[in-house]
């Protein structure tokens, strides 16, 4: 009939105003003035963040750094004084990834997004607070990352995000004619609205939360190494070394939780970088053994266990599960257990020539690095003022070599 014609028509007319309406909130992304693309990723809602990079290796930081850097070409941020570069990094990584968490709990997005996406390549997904791996830091070294982060422009972003019932899944009832929910986006006379607000970013000041985290994960990273040497020592004097032997002594102290030496409280995810550290060390000690191996001329030791390794490698540079609770065994873990089940020896120069299985040899390399550690973590406090010295002459000189930003309409 006419009118069933009519009311056709109408149920049409709304539901393309209602997809138009959509489109319409999908496309209103933030109104960036002088914001990174890197940081533009949200409109309305909060986009999650990826595990970030994984394996890096030198090719991959070759879009890291912008181009030109936010400080001279001739003056660059003083060296890393922590010669490892895996561990530097890495105390890098948690840090940032603490400041994370900290703008999480503060619900402050604007902030954490930029943060999160700062240098990342633009095909790699932003750093996330859960990402649980090591060599997620889009640099190669750790002054190039906070030399931009100290010297970088402050920037002004206008936050433009829709309100009301558009903004959400809330609606004002349901329709009694035709049973579907009543929202604004249905509702051909009522326009979206939206709300403004800025914020500004400091990046010199968030270089500066971020160097005091660094500060506090060496600290409790130092502490915490003990238990890894008395973990080895307990595997070097074991009768016999075994998956059992690995399983008996690898299981986390919970005495990692208790607070800082100093009386303050311990960083939120100090049980989980104490779990980074091992797998850290065992990957690094892992490659010293190599070293050691072609050293001695021992190819077939070398070819051995850099085939078995490989697939193990492959786990040490990404992402992985893990609980504070135990039950299933860690990556580490996985390795040394399944490496000491092999029973393959070799010639340790250290034992005057004698047979020494690789599993031992490999838990042997790690308690020499525990020690160089525990050494290059104490230069962390002079590393961070060298760093904020020189950061403070750049600024003061009124260098604009933070230019590089580009405006979002």
């Amino acid at each position: 009939s006419r009118g069933m014609a009519r009311w056709a028509r109408a149920r049409l007319f709304v539901a393309a105003w209602a997809l138009l309406g959509g489109l319409q909130e999908r496309a209103a992304p933030w109104v960036a003035e002088g914001f990174s693309p890197l940081a533009v990723g949200c409109a309305g809602s909060r986009r999650a963040p990826g595990p970030g990079p994984v394996g890096l290796r030198d090719s991959a930081f070759s879009d890291a750094v912008p181009v030109p850097p936010p400080y001279p070409p001739g003056q660059p941020p003083p060296e890393d004084l922590v010669e490892c570069t895996a561990l530097s990094r890495f105390l890098t990584q948690r840090a940032v990834q603490l400041q994370l968490y900290y703008l999480e709990m503060q619900f402050d997005e604007t902030a954490g997004t930029w943060l999160a996406e700062f240098l990342q390549p633009k095909r790699k997904d932003p750093l996330s607070p859960d990402y649980h791996g090591i060599e997620a830091l889009p640099t190669y070294d750790s002054s190039k990352y906070v030399g931009s982060l100290l010297c970088s422009a402050e920037m002004e972003i206008l936050v433009r995000k829709p309100m009301g019932c558009a903004a959400g899944t809330g609606h004002g009832g349901l329709n009694s004619f035709t049973g579907e929910p009543i929202t604004r986006r249905s509702n051909p006379y009522i326009q979206p609205k939206f709300f403004e607000y800025t914020e500004i970013i400091k990046p010199f000041s968030v270089g500066e939360k971020v160097l005091a985290s660094r500060a506090q994960v060496a600290r409790e990273i130092a502490a915490d190494l003990d238990f890894l040497k008395q973990e080895d020592s307990a595997i070097m004097t074991a009768d016999g070394l075994s998956a059992d032997t690995i399983s008996c002594y690898s299981a986390l102290p919970q005495e990692v939780m208790d607070t800082e030496g100093t009386g303050g409280r311990s960083s939120p995810f100090r049980l989980a970088t104490y779990d980074l550290v091992r797998q850290m060390a065992t990957r690094e000690a892992l490659f010293l053994a190599l070293a050691k191996l072609r050293k001695v001329a021992d190819g077939s030791a070398r070819d051995w266990l850099s085939d078995f390794s490989k697939p193990f490698l492959e786990t040490f540079d990404s992402h992985n599960l893990w609980s504070p609770i135990g039950g299933t065994p860690t990556v580490t873990d996985k390795f040394l257990m399944a490496l000491a089940s092999t029973n393959e020896e070799v010639s340790s120069p250290e034992e005057h020539g004698a047979r020494v299985s690789l599993a031992r040899e490999v838990v042997a390399s790690r308690s020499t690095l525990v020690d160089q550690w525990q050494s290059e973590l104490q230069l962390v406090e002079d590393e961070h003022q060298q760093w904020l010295e020189w950061a403070r002459g750049i600024l003061a000189s009124d260098y604009d070599g933070g230019s590089h930003r580009t405006e979002e309409d």
